[in-house]
């Protein structure tokens, strides 16, 4: 980024972003544990490339940091003052949701996709299952 916009910008008029693909997550229930279940889930797909660059801190969402702990990469202050507001558009892939609830079971983001709710019908291919 430093370097396009030190070297190129000015002269080819670009503009830097990126593109997610990312489907949403919905709580399966009100129950607090499935929204922050969902809310994890969110920042595990969308939050651990977007929070870097559109956050207000330059790093990864909260939640990753405390439930991934030593096993994802720390960015020094400098990279996360490079990283932080570094590029001009954002943009986003999304084909589905899900509902998710949470789970005792040991995982990174301590969820589980729910592809079927109150009986509604949903389609064969299961990343057609939509909220």
């Amino acid at each position: 980024v430093q370097l396009y916009r030190n070297t190129y910008q000015a002269r080819q008029g670009g503009k830097i972003g990126i593109t997610n693909n990312c489907d949403w997550h919905e709580p399966l229930t009100p129950d607090p544990l499935d929204v922050g279940a969902a809310m994890r889930e969110n920042d595990h797909m969308l939050g651990w490339f977007a929070e870097p660059i559109y956050g207000d801190f330059g790093d990864y969402p909260e939640s990753m940091r405390r439930l991934l702990g030593d096993r994802l990469p720390k960015f020094t202050a400098e990279q996360r003052a490079l990283l932080k507001g570094s590029a001009d558009f954002f943009g986003l892939n999304h084909y589905g949701s899900s509902w998710i609830a949470n789970s005792d079971i040991p995982g990174d983001a301590n969820t589980y996709a729910a592809y079927s709710f109150a009986g509604l019908p949903v389609a064969q291919s299961t990343w057609l299952h939509a909220v």
